[in-house]
Order: C-alpha cells, then structure tokens, then sequence
C-alpha cells in the first residue's frame, strides 16, 4: 500500500504537465491564427483601394466608386458584346460583373467580365503601384468600371465569347463591391441535372437545389439559361 501513494502522485503530475502542455499548445495556436488574421486584414487593407466618388474619381487609377447624383461624368459605354478586332487600339469605358479573376506575380492579373451572356478578357498590368493587388482582391460578381484599350491576342481567347480581343486595363474602380463568400457559385447554378455527372461531382461540382436558387434568386438570374440573346434585347 505504500507504493501506492507515489504512483498516485507520478499520474497526478503527468496529468498536470500534459495539461499544461494542451494549454500552452493551444495559446501558441490562438496566437498564429491571430497573427496570420492580422496579416490578412493588413494584407486586404492594402488592395482594397480608396473610396472615391464622381467628383473626384478623375484623379485616380483604381479605387472603390461610390455614385450619387451630385456630378454626371462624361463617359461613353461600350458593351462587352461590341468589342471586336475592329476597334484594336481605342480605349473605351466598359461596366461588367467581374466573373473571375486570375494573378499571376506581382505585376499581372486576368479578369474576366461578363455582361449578358457576353464575356471579355482583362488583362492588368503594372510593375509599380497596387493596381494589381486591388484588382486580384475584387470579389467575384463584383460590378465594375473598366477603361482600356483594345488590343488583339496572338491566340484567340477561348474562354470567352469575345475571343479575338483583350481589354488592356488603364483604370479600374469598383461600382458595387459583391460579399467575399457567395451563397452559391454562377458555374454550378449553371449546370443541369444531366450535366452533373457522377464524374462531375466526384471533382468538387455542387448540385443547386431549388430552395437555394429561390433563396438567391438575384445570382441565379445571371445564370445563360436566365438570359437573353444579345440580338434580343430585353423589353
């Protein structure tokens, strides 16, 4: 019986120094995920560009654009279904929903807009200054103002339905600024039933019910099957 007494006390002190050691390991996790929360946030803060309005936008190359009825710029629109090899070298204003976005470096970044069911390929440049970092942190169904010049690829750019040109990004400014996580992604909603394969979602492609479009009526609407022709316009 009187072994008994030290074992009892050795379990004790293991118990304790293992619990001590959960405590510090999960102290030294919370830190981590607060240090790397904090990088984020520094990291956002840095792309996510000025807030500027139809007053003083002019004087900037990017930024987050708030309008109001104060100030009506002259500008001129194109739709993303006129840009042909035929205008290569203008420079046009371009309004689209941003569909998505690819960076590649520090100094280059691809978009593709999409307006309708007409889509375009951007393409930002720049080695100095955070045009890139702003444009490669705009969240996807984003709407967004685009100046550049057209310019015609080497190889036509078969993801999109203008194929036989870029658009060179000058200015970029975000008109309205869509939520970081989406309630349901514009691919998947796109997909039928026959489409979604076993294969399909095996590689990670979700089946859209029908409560979610319902409930997210305003995504599922941008989906090609909601859209009309662009040789038949909307009444």
């Amino acid at each position: 019986m009187a072994d008994a007494a030290p074992a009892t006390v050795d379990r004790e002190a293991r118990k304790k120094a293992e619990k001590e050691a959960k405590a510090l390991k999960a102290a030294e996790k919370a830190a981590r995920q607060a240090q790397r929360a904090a990088a984020q946030e520094q990291k956002g803060a840095e792309v996510i560009g000025p807030s500027v309005t139809l007053i003083d936008w002019e004087g900037h190359d990017f930024g987050n654009l708030f309008i109001q009825s104060h100030a009506v710029p002259a500008r001129e629109w194109t739709e993303v279904s006129a840009l042909e090899p035929a205008l290569k070298g203008q420079t046009v204003w371009v309004r689209a929903r941003m569909a998505t976005s690819r960076k590649q470096g520090k100094s280059l970044c691809f978009m593709q807009l999409r307006n309708s069911m007409c889509t375009v390929q951007a393409v930002v440049y720049a080695k100095e200054g955070d045009l890139v970092g702003f444009a490669a942190a705009i969240p996807r169904e984003s709407v967004v103002d685009i100046y550049g010049e057209i310019t015609v690829p080497d190889a036509p750019v078969e993801s999109c339905t203008q194929r036989g040109v870029e658009l060179q990004v000058k200015r970029l400014f975000v008109v309205s600024r869509a939520m970081g996580e989406l309630p349901l992604q514009l691919e998947d909603a796109s997909r039928n039933d026959d489409e979604l394969s076993a294969s399909d979602a095996a590689a990670g492609a979700v089946r859209v019910n029908q409560d979610v479009r319902l409930n997210n009526r305003v995504i599922d609407l941008r989906t090609p099957a909601n859209q009309v022709a662009p040789d038949h316009p909307a009444s």
